[in-house]
């Protein structure tokens, strides 16, 4: 493909050159534009692609909708939860606001059977005269697609290199396959993260289901060798057992799965969909469903195998906790080290630090029941929690994997969540800064970075408006450059603030400021810089739209919010570099005196009403970026929640499991003159005496994880986010999980401990 290095495009007229060329069986230009779609229900920022017949010739799911005539010639196609989200059927029209232009189109659906994957896309598709038109792109396209006949392709790359004459990109068609994937990598290692958490978790509720019923499988085992069975027949009946339970419960944990992911993770979040013309179409892979299916089936297996001890014998002895203990100090120790030399890595500390969690839970066991007993001594008051306390004297197998199940989730849970809100607070911080340039932003709407360009109002008429003060040109769009698509911004050279404090790194931030003013220089994101090896006072080369421009690099920086980086130099080098005067922002000052909204309506009626221009105040504009930041992490709370829930709802199974099997036991307490109230409350005590051992390790295992993680994200991501520690959020977490667990066992615990004293002599 060849594509253009700004949203100005290229003449049309070099299609026809590239399909000349010898070695080229066809090639069909497109022309893609950010555009806002207002309907009755809403409005929508996306993409806009303009498409002509030839691309049929090229394949793909547009071929039959292309193959007779121009099918999108009469306005726009878009899929059905793009109409739903405006309010518009098929057939009726809605508003285009383009180039700051706005007009009514007309809009016809794309139902699943005809459009394919286009159909789930949150892009429209139009045709390129059309787009053309719409986008104030006369003869202008922006990408154009190249088949090449097969072994010519060196040939003909070397051809378009030529034709491109340095002016436009030439690389494969899946460039922008890998762009996104960078855009999205931050993300995509988080969710690994929680995928390998929730993994833990799982086997964990597994192993802890199992010692629940390893007493009574070695009475049945017992039973059955007695009456002649080999040794070979229960581990068959038990492996026959498992396998069924697992494909159950595999089967039903892949249906649970699936409605998650239609009902809460099927949209398409909008910081991506001005930069990418991506769609919620999913991508169905075998390979982890199988995965899924195939571990769940195996952690129920391993009921079959288990040789462990009976009930009575299953203590872990101090020798071993202490052990354990060490092992875990050396764990954190070793991931520590790992994380600070190659904070890429850092994942997989995340996954040693749980590990750690449970391995210190024999010694946080035996430190918790002498301090309770400490506590409690002889007072006949609290002689229900003297009951409890002949539980967990010992520490047996059964409460560690109780216990660590809380302490895996509420690590997780504390780790990723305070990793998550020092993003937010760093972009937050980023935002008023990057907008306290202006009273007024005017833009084209929309949630987006800034960077769709305009052509300019009539900027005499607004300057001698009575509430304006001053009008500045902000220019700004993407530059790809390898796998990055990189945010080029165009910072007025009178602006107030050229460079927000919070994303300042490697320079001083005056010196950059007075040389961004000058000219020649730039800043860059310090992961940008790095992989082009240039450091401050280096010069810095930009494959620009008017070619290859070099400029001294004054400061490094933060990625001021958009993963793959960004680089600033001031407009008028921008205009240079880019080849047009085109504002993609206007920050305008108001006179003093003037309000917010009279500021607002007089820019409105300046502008005119024909104006395809949103003009926001201050307030409504950082309002629109805090949104637009935290859909980049949305994810994260999410799974973060689904996660927390889960192993609350696992360690309350696990109680009620446990109260159920002690019946005899409580049975006999009731002999000695306990009352059913008395036995309640013991359970209760007992159970939040391991829910609350298990979420103290999570909880300082978590604050760790947490500072670790936020190292990781400013490393990995170039977002500013400082740590900072919140004691609700980590009250919060703690809480929840005890408070789930504790209410959902008090129901069960009632019923067993209302078992009869008769009960006692069953064993």
């Amino acid at each position: 493909q060849v594509t253009a290095r700004s949203d100005q495009g290229f003449d049309q007229r070099l299609a026809a050159e590239i399909r000349a060329l010898d070695g080229v069986e066809d090639a069909a230009p497109l022309l893609r534009s950010n555009v806002m779609l207002v309907g009755p229900d809403g409005s929508r920022s996306t993409q806009m692609v303009g498409v002509s017949p030839t691309l049929a010739a090229l394949g793909g799911e547009l071929g039959p909708i292309l193959a007779d005539g121009d099918a999108l010639g009469t306005g726009l196609a878009v899929s059905e939860g793009v109409a739903e989200s405006l309010g518009v059927a098929s057939g009726g029209s809605v508003e285009l606001r383009a180039d700051g232009r706005a007009r009514m189109v007309p809009l016809s659906v794309l139902s699943p059977e005809v459009g394919g994957a286009l159909a789930g896309s949150g892009a429209v598709v139009t045709s390129l005269r059309l787009a053309q038109r719409y986008a104030n792109r006369d003869r202008r396209v922006s990408q154009v697609l190249v088949q090449t006949i097969s072994g010519r392709r060196p040939a003909v790359e070397r051809e378009l290199e030529r034709l491109a004459g340095g002016f436009a990109n030439v690389t494969g068609v899946d460039a922008e396959l890998a762009a996104l994937r960078q855009a999205t990598k931050p993300n995509d290692q988080s969710t690994q993260l929680f995928a390998a958490i929730g993994v833990m978790v799982g086997w964990l509720i597994s192993f802890n289901a199992m010692l629940f019923t390893v007493a009574e499988r070695r009475r049945f085992v017992t039973a059955l060798r007695l009456e002649g069975a080999s040794p070979r027949q229960p581990l068959t009946i038990l492996g026959f057992e498992a396998l069924l339970l697992g494909v159950l419960a595999s089967g039903f944990g892949l249906l649970l799965g699936e409605l998650l992911v239609r009902l809460i993770f099927d949209d398409v979040p909008d910081y991506l969909a001005f930069a990418f013309p991506v769609g919620s179409g999913r991508d169905f892979q075998p390979s982890i469903v199988v995965l899924c299916f195939l571990g769940g089936v195996l952690a129920a297996g391993l009921d079959a195998f288990y040789r462990g001890q009976a009930e009575s014998r299953e203590e872990i002895a101090p020798r071993t906790g202490r052990f354990l203990l060490w092992t875990a100090l050396a764990v954190v120790a070793a991931t520590t080290v790992v994380a600070v030399a190659v904070p890429a890595v850092t994942i997989v500390g995340g996954i040693t630090l749980a590990v750690a969690a449970m391995l210190v839970m024999p010694v946080a066991f035996r430190f918790a029941a002498g301090w309770l007993e400490r506590v409690t001594g002889s007072t006949s008051r609290l002689n229900m929690l003297s009951v409890a306390l002949m539980e967990l004297r010992g520490p047996t197998t059964r409460g560690v994997a109780l216990t660590a199940v809380a302490a895996v989730a509420v690590y997780g849970s504390v780790a990723i969540g305070g990793a998550r809100d020092d993003i937010v607070r760093g972009l937050d911080s980023h935002t008023r800064q990057w907008l306290s340039n202006a009273d007024l932003w005017v833009t084209t709407g929309g949630q987006d970075l800034m960077i769709n360009s305009f052509t300019a109002p009539d900027l005499d008429r607004l300057r001698a408006a009575e509430a304006v003060a001053a009008v500045r040109v902000h220019r700004g769009g993407f530059l790809d450059i390898g796998d990055r698509r990189l945010w080029l911004i165009g910072r007025p050279v009178d602006s107030p603030t050229m460079i927000p404090a919070s994303q300042m790194l490697d320079g001083d931030i005056e010196q950059a400021t007075a040389r961004l003013r000058a000219g020649g220089w730039a800043t860059a994101s310090a992961a940008f810089a790095n992989e082009r090896g240039v450091e401050v006072g280096d010069r810095l080369r930009l494959p620009t739209p008017t070619g290859a421009r070099s400029f001294r690099l004054a400061a490094t920086t933060l990625n001021f919010g958009w993963i793959p980086g960004a680089v600033t130099i001031n407009n008028r080098d921008y205009a240079d570099a880019v080849g047009t005067v085109a504002p993609s922002a206007l920050e305008v000052d108001l006179a003093p005196g003037t309000s917010a909204e009279a500021g607002r309506q007089a820019v409105e009626a300046a502008l005119g009403p024909a104006s395809g221009l949103t003009v926001q105040t201050r307030a409504e504009r950082e309002a629109q970026y805090y949104d637009f930041g935290r859909e980049g992490i949305a994810r994260l709370d999410q799974i973060a929640a689904l996660l927390l829930l889960a192993a609350a709802l696992a360690v309350a199974c696990a109680l009620a499991a446990a109260a159920w099997q002690r019946r005899p036991r409580l049975a006999a307490l009731k002999i000695q003159g306990a009352t059913r109230t008395q036995l309640w409350r013991a359970m209760l005590c007992e159970a939040g005496v391991l829910v609350a051992i298990g979420c103290t390790v999570g909880l300082t295992l978590g604050v760790y994880g947490h500072l670790l993680a936020g190292r990781f994200v400013r490393s990995a991501t170039g977002f500013a986010s400082p740590f900072t520690l919140q004691a609700d959020e980590l009250l919060l977490a703690g809480g929840f999980v005890a408070v789930v667990a504790l209410a959902v066992s008090a129901i069960p615990g009632w019923f067993a401990a209302g078992a009869s004293a008769r009960a006692s002599f069953s064993e």
